[in-house]
């Protein structure tokens, strides 16, 4: 959970990749003031590698910055390995408890089936603070169903989709 900003003209910046692209933004203590979404490389290999990352923060995948990222370069902030990168297209407010109810629908602990990663954090966002709110996925198309269980040890083969829907 941090806090995202999204550009509303192209950024040109080099070496960073932006390539003309209406980035989206995230700030890092420490370090830069902001880090580009173009700057990002989530995933690693192997059966415990990074497999599904969820940024909750506002406007953390939104939509028209993710498709003008697109049509700039053709990236995505993550790599062969990651299957789901999981966020929002809209201002949200949280106190967390979403993220804990992402992890229980997961497991089937809501008194429901097991969900897949995708189909549980769509359900988790009933959890949120405010209203309406938007969350969005973007990956790889044959992970759509991944589960917990089961497909960690999939490399990701599909065309990349982005998909996002009202939660409250």
């Amino acid at each position: 959970m941090l806090h995202g900003a999204y550009g509303t003209s192209p950024d040109y910046d080099q070496p960073s990749g932006a390539n003309g692209a209406d980035q989206i933004y995230f700030p890092i203590e420490g370090g830069p003031s902001w880090v580009r979404m173009s700057e990002l490389d989530f995933g690693s290999p192997g059966t415990n590698g990074l497999k599904w990352m969820a940024i909750l923060a506002c406007n953390s995948l939104r939509e028209y910055n993710w498709n003008s990222m697109q049509y700039a370069g053709g990236w995505e902030p993550f790599n062969g390995d990651l299957h789901l990168l999981l966020g929002t297209d809209s201002v949200v407010k949280t106190d967390g408890s979403e993220i804990t109810m992402w992890a229980k629908i997961m497991l089937g602990l809501d008194g429901n089936a097991q969900k897949s990663v995708m189909d549980a954090w769509f359900a988790s966002g009933a959890w949120l603070c405010n209203s309406p709110a938007r969350y969005s996925v973007a990956g790889h198309d044959d992970c759509k169903q991944d589960m917990l269980a089961g497909t960690n040890g999939v490399t990701p083969q599909g065309s990349i989709f982005y998909h996002s829907e009202q939660v409250k």
